[in-house]
């Protein structure tokens, strides 16, 4: 007999339908727990970064370091020297933009043309009236100098000065306080946006020219242009002449080669902005001073980079947090839930997943408090994701179960302090794995095997880990030793705490199930002394239903249980039931039909009764008290409709129907059926594969006929598999060897003597 649970916990016992209030209650109250320790865990963790209580403004440059002193958690900072050095070695690399102007340019060649058409017939006022920006000395000097000229000399200045003017409009002509500007800024060089083609054309407009400051022409530069030209074309060396020529171009020409403050700035941007911020990694454990170490300026400034860094998290991050929080576990819990509602363990397997959920946040929050006084650097390895996703699996027994804890644990993985979001790849990756990977239901050897395995590709994603978030590999050994430890302790932690978990719950875990099956159990024990017929029976039934459940994949540990004892009840009154009797000697010879059948049918609440004392789980009580379902018994049926015939008496179904419910899963329709076939093939005379085929194919078929198969939720192709794999059950049991010449002559031999 099972200890009676105290109170607060009968509400996790598997009950069906809604949820009742004391339950209504334990989920609100787990739920929140979970939310609380995952809002609150932050709390926990110390929220300085530095190992010692030393504060930086006690500090002075040169001075010696009073203590050892290293970062307590890893974080990044922002080297803004770095950075503005980095932009500004960015900016010098950009030149300032000039752009051809095409109005300065044509208003250049017009008033040069025309000065030129009016040269040798206007006289020196007329012509002075055309010059803009010249000083009175200039104007006195040109005028005189005009005067004084020839007819002939005067058509050779005009010659000159068109040749040399348009000499200057097409190499560019800026203006001076534009070039001084973006000299005194620091700029030998600047880039030109096209030339005087691209006026006209305009495939040339993309056309840009780096130039040197020196090499532009502007006003005060025009008197040493001029000269170099005519000197070029050896065409004089009076200094009169070339005066003349520059004053006259000076007085003409408008500069065509303008400053475009916009481009510049936008290509100044564009060059600030290609230099990302120059941020520093600072790994948890790095010393930041030696003791006795003289300190220096970088010291101090890693050193308060430290102190701003204390907070854990900003205002907008701690909001974020609580919301994304509250939607993980909330989207997990519903997911959670509406994923078993088939399950007559509902409600309790969703207590038992948001116990285990705060368990693990709990013990999590431990770690990461030890883990923030030891210095560790990764917290991917130390995070136990493998208790809480093995128990899952093997209690409930399906692995689903298990990927949701797992998803839902990895999501908050992502939220615990220092870890990133690689770490929901990191314990997802080995938490899914570890439950496909490990199975319990192998023999010890392939288990073991199993286990290196797993624990082989977690020790792969930490090195995976390490490499994808920069991690120093110095310290990638102790992390791998950590990642083994974790995974050992909590297999062993699981395979310790299954048992009574399982046992308390009443669950029908593997172990608990293999140990119901062994048949030296005191149920079965008794049932084998007392009726041996029908525990040679439930054996058979049992091999029957294990074959049958491996074929559609359906629990082959819970059907062998149920099969080996859904006759337990049988054991009161054997003498009654077919497989117990002796030959000649029939009990219900002396019995009415109804009474015989109300002795055949009292053996499945009789089984039940002695299965709930026995403590056993309700999965195989259910499936006990529903492997005959709510159909006839036939044979007593048709006996009593017999005698009805000479009494004129009417005969009810119910008086010979079974009382239990039709089966309400695969597993109790596997039983039923496997019940059936091994039972009737007793009865078959010369028994033939064509006999068991038909057989097994009738029953299937009565069944069906009789709704004992509609709640299974088993299909007709699942229905045809287990068919096959009863039929080949039965030949195979009941086949004999055939028997070849050399052995009957030794047969035949042997009877002689």
């Amino acid at each position: 007999m099972r200890n009676k649970k105290f109170v607060f916990f009968e509400a996790i016992t598997p009950s069906e339908g809604e949820a009742t209030t004391n339950e209504r209650f334990l989920l609100v109250f787990f739920t929140i727990s979970i939310l609380i320790v995952m809002l609150v865990m932050p709390m926990f963790i110390a929220r300085k970064l530095m190992s010692s209580n030393t504060i930086t403004a006690n500090l002075q440059v040169k001075e010696l370091a009073p203590e050892d002193l290293f970062v307590k958690r890893a974080f990044e900072y922002e080297n803004v020297d770095k950075t503005n050095e980095l932009r500004a070695e960015a900016i010098k690399r950009v030149y300032p933009r000039f752009e051809f102007d095409k109005d300065a340019t044509l208003s250049s060649y017009d008033k040069l043309n025309t000065f030129i058409h009016l040269f040798s017939v206007s006289s020196a006022s007329i012509l002075a009236e055309r010059f803009v920006g010249l000083s009175e000395d200039e104007l006195l000097f040109f005028k005189s100098q005009y005067v004084a000229s020839s007819d002939i000399q005067k058509q050779e200045f005009g010659t000159w000065i068109e040749q040399v003017g348009k000499k200057i409009i097409e190499n560019g002509y800026a203006n001076t306080n534009e070039i001084n500007k973006v000299s005194n800024e620091g700029y030998s060089i600047f880039v030109v946006q096209g030339d005087v083609t691209s006026l006209y054309n305009r495939n040339n407009k993309q056309i840009t020219n780096k130039v040197d400051v020196a090499d532009i022409i502007t006003k005060d530069k025009i008197s040493a242009f001029v000269e170099k030209q005519l000197k070029n074309h050896s065409i004089t060396d009076s200094v009169y002449d070339v005066e003349f020529i520059s004053v006259v171009l000076k007085g003409l020409l408008n500069p065509n080669v303008l400053y475009d403050e916009l481009a510049t700035q936008a290509v100044l941007s564009e060059a600030f902005n290609s230099v990302p911020p120059q941020n520093v990694y600072v790994a948890a454990g790095q010393k930041i001073l030696v003791k006795d170490s003289i300190i220096s300026e970088d010291d101090l400034a890693l050193l308060k980079q430290v102190e701003s860094h204390k907070s854990l998290y900003s205002t907008p991050q701690i909001l974020a947090r609580e919301i994304l929080i509250i939607l993980i576990t909330l989207i997990s819990y519903y997911l959670f839930f509406t994923s078993n509602k088939n399950s007559i363990r509902r409600i309790q397997f969703t207590m038992v997943y948001l116990v285990i959920m705060v368990i693990t946040l709990i013990i999590t929050t431990v770690i990461l408090v030890l883990r923030d006084n030891f210095n560790s650097t990764v917290l991917g390895p130390l995070l136990p994701i493998v208790l809480g996703s093995m128990l899952l699996k093997n209690i409930t027994g399906y692995k689903r179960y298990g990927y949701l804890f797992t998803i839902q644990y990895a999501l908050f993985g992502a939220l615990f302090p220092g870890a990133t979001w690689f770490t929901f790849f990191y314990l997802a990756t080995i938490g899914i794995s570890f439950i496909n990977i490990i199975d319990y239901e192998k023999d010890r050897l392939i288990s073991n095997l199993s286990v290196l395995k797993a624990i082989g590709l977690a020790l792969a994603m930490t090195i995976l880990l390490y490499a994808i978030q920069g991690y120093p590999f110095v310290k990638l050994s102790s992390s791998l030793v950590t990642i083994i430890a974790n995974s050992l302790l909590c297999l062993i932690l699981e395979k310790f705490t299954l048992p009574y978990i399982d046992n308390f719950l009443n669950i029908p875990t593997i172990f608990r199930l293999r140990e119901l099956e062994k048949l030296n159990s005191p149920l079965l024990e008794k049932l084998k002394n007392n009726a041996n017929g029908t525990f040679n029976h439930s054996l058979g039934v049992a091999d029957l239903s294990v074959a049958a459940a491996k074929s559609i994949g359906a629990d082959e540990n819970l059907c062998k249980v149920a099969a080996l004892y859904h006759d337990v009840g049988k054991m009161d009154r054997p003498e009654y039931f077919t497989e117990n009797q002796m030959p000649g000697i029939n009990k219900h010879d002396d019995l009415s039909p109804a009474m015989s059948a109300a002795m055949i049918r009292s053996h499945v609440k009789s089984s039940v009764e002695k299965c709930r004392e026995e403590g056993l789980p309700l999965e195989i009580i259910t499936i006990i008290g529903e492997h005959h379902g709510n159909d006839i018994i036939s044979y007593f049926y048709n006996e009593a409709v017999k005698d009805s015939q000479d009494t004129n008496y009417a005969v009810n179904e119910t008086d010979f129907s079974y009382t239990g419910n039709s089966p309400t899963s695969r597993e109790s329709a596997i039983v039923m059926l496997s019940d059936c076939a091994e039972a009737a093939s007793h009865s078959i005379k010369d028994i033939t594969p064509q006999k068991i085929s038909r057989m097994v194919s009738n029953i299937i078929k009565v069944k069906f006929d009789h709704n004992q198969l509609r709640d299974s939720r088993l299909d007709l192709t699942e229905l045809n598999i287990i068919k096959n794999s009863i039929e080949t059950s039965l030949m195979g049991k009941y086949h004999t060897r055939i028997a070849y010449p050399d052995q009957e002559k030794t047969l035949k031999g042997n009877d002689g003597k």
